[in-house]
Order: structure tokens, then sequence, then C-alpha cells
């Protein structure tokens, strides 16, 4: 397993315990700060940071258009305001499966905040792709998934990634520049996983997010 954790500031990711308790970790940061280490994505060919609103979305885009994510490989993706336990890479690591996302902090996905916390999320995925979201949320209730991991804090096939990154970016024009963007991804990303039959699985206490905020948006939770 790697881990990427997304960050905005360069001092931050200096000070981060995460750099003792996650396996082969690479910083990526993101935003118009200046930075002296790290994947600095503004500074790779394909990045989408005149997008600000769009925040840990825009190292995802950045480091699969630029080669960084294998097909094969499980990556812990984090965001900077998280902390974890040494044992993190040993705990999932029993958990990995085949058609699997790992999350860490459970919702559902009948839970008002799910498709009621932006519009941005109904509205850009009926008009690109003609997919009505409630109708997702109803079926996957049919079939018992009723988990929603919340936050983008995950640990994903390489494969995953790729497929996810090529879908959402279809949905970005319609909501690049709207404040509530940032909220859009991590909703999308059970959506996709309703439609690819990929299981929802939850580590609970495995990971704490502190919700620092240094992008300035707000949490929908």
């Amino acid at each position: 397993m790697k881990s990427f954790v997304f960050c905005h500031d360069q001092r931050l990711a200096d000070k981060s315990k995460l750099n003792n308790s996650l396996p082969n970790l690479q910083w990526v940061m993101l935003g118009n700060n200046k930075f002296t280490s790290g994947i600095i994505a503004r500074k790779l060919k394909a990045n989408i940071e005149n997008h600000p609103y769009l925040v840990a979305y825009t190292g995802l885009f950045a480091l699969v258009h630029n080669g960084y994510i294998e097909p094969d490989e499980q990556y812990a993706m984090l965001e900077y305001d998280v902390s974890v336990p040494n044992t993190f890479a040993s705990v999932v690591n029993q958990h990995i499966a085949p058609q699997q996302i790992i999350g860490f902090i459970p919702y559902t996905i009948d839970h008002i905040l799910f498709l009621g916390g932006t519009p941005l999320l109904y509205n850009s995925i009926m008009e690109t792709y003609g997919i009505d979201c409630t109708k997702v949320v109803y079926d996957e209730l049919a079939k018992g998934r009723r988990l929603w991991c919340a936050t983008s804090n995950c640990v994903i096939k390489g494969s995953y990634i790729h497929d996810f990154v090529e879908w959402f970016d279809r949905l970005i024009p319609s909501f690049k520049r709207n404040p509530q963007a940032g909220h859009v991804p991590e909703r999308s990303l059970r959506i996709f996983m309703a439609l690819n039959n990929i299981e929802p699985l939850c580590i609970s206490g495995l990971l704490k997010h502190e919700q620092r905020k240094s992008h300035g948006i707000e949490a929908a939770l």
C-alpha cells in the first residue's frame, strides 16, 4: 500500500505526525502557497489548480493524469487534517478485498446530508449521465448497502481511482466555479461505487478527521 496526503500548507505537512505513521507516503501540495517539497500539483503538466473549490479532488486529478497511480496498487488517499495510529497499514491490510473500497467515518446514504448536503451532486449527475441519484440510493438500500463512508479519506485500488476520475471529470464543468463544489467528490464516489457494484467497508475508530479547513471550505456534515 502507498499513501498520498493532500495539503495546502507546507508547514502543516512538514510537522505532521502522518510522516511517521503512513507507509510509502507522498504529500500532494495543492493551491498557490509556497511549497518546498512534495508533489506540487500546479507544477504538473496536467492540473486543475485553477478550480480551487474542488479542493482535494484537484490532487486526485493530478495524480491520475500525470501517471502516479498504478492500477494494481492499493492507495491510502487522505487529507492532511487526519490522525492515524502507527498500526494503520497493518489493520487496513487485513481488510483489503476485491471489489471493495475502505472508508473510516460511517454515515448512511439515506442520511439527509448525503443527497441533501449539496444539490450539485444530484443535478450534475442527472445532467451529465441522466442518472437519478435518488433511485441509486433506493436501489442500494434494497440491496442492504446502506453504508456511506463520509469525507474523501479512503483506501482504494488504483484501477478504481482511474475509473472514478474518468467518470467524475465529466461532471466538473457544471459546478467547478461553485463554492460548494468540494462536497461533491466524496458523495460522488459513493454513487460511483453503487453504479459499479463496489462494496463499501468502514473501519471505524482507525482514523480521526479534525476538519481544520485550511482550504476555506466549510464542512457539510
